[in-house]
């Protein structure tokens, strides 16, 4: 019998794969509020100073979370890759470590999801990829960063900064707040990769701010530490009941039924999608709360995995594809979007959103919604560049409606392009998105 057989109900219905990953990311909220006079414990028993003792314990947490989670083959798989970066991190020339770190952990990643496609096709079941991808992240922004303290290039502000638009200039200021000026330790590498309220699921940490952390400890008090772990997991409670009641009374699988198809009109399919599409993204909502709950209350208060009400109520297609899953769409700006071809909107547009599906996997339905995506983003971006002036200038009323338009707008397109990569496990290739066309056909 599994252990998680053993747990209550409902937690016993979910899948042991599932049930695992909640549990540990309940357990994160307690011994997020106590690692900190732990590791005051392990330090005065042990010698050790308060950084190594704040490593050690929340890497030792993260081990039982792996293994509870993943079991002892799970972390074999998803530490080997890690084992092959921090190689290359200590061996290869500082100003090019990050090309190196990034080809090896998207190529390692894509193994891991070409096996498990292979394993489990079409199928939900929460294995090591999922730290693997948030690892990944981590392992390559640490591996810019090191490479930008020794490139430094954010010296142009110095010499050419009148040349340079503020926006540039706020990234490249980005870059330099997070450069590392030397490698981290194996100690602090494999504390990193381990810290419990991270390691399974995010969300995203650079290793600045958790240097800062370990090193000199949570800077705000345990009551304000604890508020924001039960502002958190309330909403994540919240978003749980929302995501049950909608998609109780909106299941996404009547869209794709020609019956359903016939027997509504166009504008009752478009507002069933966007329910239904809405519900699913609560799903997503609860994951991302409850991570960032157990961050808080360990001390990391600036985390934020998604802002919900910027998504929901976002006027261009853009503003929610920036506030969905912030941590991963901050790492695809600073290191790919930026990187790639300044000045070539479109082609870096297009890369962040090839990078970003192969980071998600191999399945069509990903790579048809970002797709869609970019050019969703360009368009947004032109409308906003050509028509928003002459809507603030025309008065209020018109740039009421104008909000408004632009909010149906991005809802009809979340609705209609996250159909094949949140149903990828439907309809696969272009059957996803040919269900999704027929649901809005005339």
């Amino acid at each position: 019998m599994s252990w998680t057989e053993m747990l209550p109900e409902p937690l016993c219905s979910l899948p042991p794969d599932q049930a695992a990953n909640v549990v540990c990311m309940v357990a994160a909220y307690p011994l997020a509020l106590v690692a900190e006079p732990l590791a005051s414990s392990v330090a005065k028993a042990t010698g050790a100073g308060m950084a190594k003792a704040r490593m050690g314990v929340g890497s030792g947490i993260g081990l039982a979370f792996c293994l509870l989670a993943l079991g002892v083959r799970g972390m074999a798989a998803l530490f080997t890759p890690l084992a092959g970066a921090w190689l290359l991190l200590t061996t290869l020339p500082k100003a090019y470590v990050h090309l190196g770190v990034l080809v090896f952990m998207l190529t390692a990643l894509s193994c891991a999801h070409a096996w498990r496609m292979y394993t489990d096709p079409y199928g939900w079941t929460l294995d090591f990829t999922g730290p693997l991808m948030i690892a990944t992240v981590k392992v390559t922004s640490m591996a810019f960063s090191v490479a930008d303290g020794v490139n430094k290039p954010w010296a142009v502000l110095d010499s050419d900064g009148h040349k340079i638009g503020r926006g540039y200039a706020a990234v490249l200021r980005s870059w330099q707040a997070l450069a590392l000026d030397a490698p981290p330790t194996l100690e602090e590498y494999i504390s990193f990769l381990l810290y419990f309220p991270v390691v399974l699921a995010g969300p995203v940490v650079d290793m600045r701010a958790y240097l800062q952390l370990v090193r000199c400890g949570p800077q705000a008090s345990l009551a304000a530490r604890s508020w924001e772990a039960v502002k958190r997991l309330g909403l994540a409670i919240g978003c749980y009941g929302v995501f049950v009641l909608l998609s109780e009374h909106f299941p996404q699988s009547l869209y794709f039924d020609p019956a359903f198809i016939g027997e509504h009109s166009l504008g009752y399919r478009a507002l069933y999608m966007y329910l239904a599409q809405t519900g699913l993204r609560f799903r997503y909502y609860f994951a991302f709360a409850l991570a960032e709950g157990a961050c808080r209350g360990a001390g990391l208060v600036a985390v934020t995995n998604v802002d919900i009400v910027a998504i929901e109520t976002a006027q261009n297609f853009k503003v929610a594809v920036e506030n969905w899953n912030i941590g991963v769409a901050r790492w695809l700006k600073l290191y790919v979007y930026h990187r790639v071809a300044p000045g070539s909107s479109f082609i870096n547009v297009l890369a962040t959103n090839v990078a970003g599906a192969i980071w998600h996997g191999f399945y069509p339905g990903y790579y048809l919604a970002f797709l869609l995506g970019s050019f969703c983003t360009q368009f947004s971006r032109l409308v906003r560049r050509k028509l928003r002036p002459h809507a603030l200038a025309a008065g209020t009323w018109v740039k009421a409606g104008y909000d408004t338009v632009g909010w149906a707008g991005s809802a009809l397109i979340l609705g209609y392009g996250s159909v094949p990569r949140l149903t990828y496990g439907a309809h696969c290739t272009t059957a996803s998105l040919g269900s999704s066309s027929r649901a809005w056909s005339c």
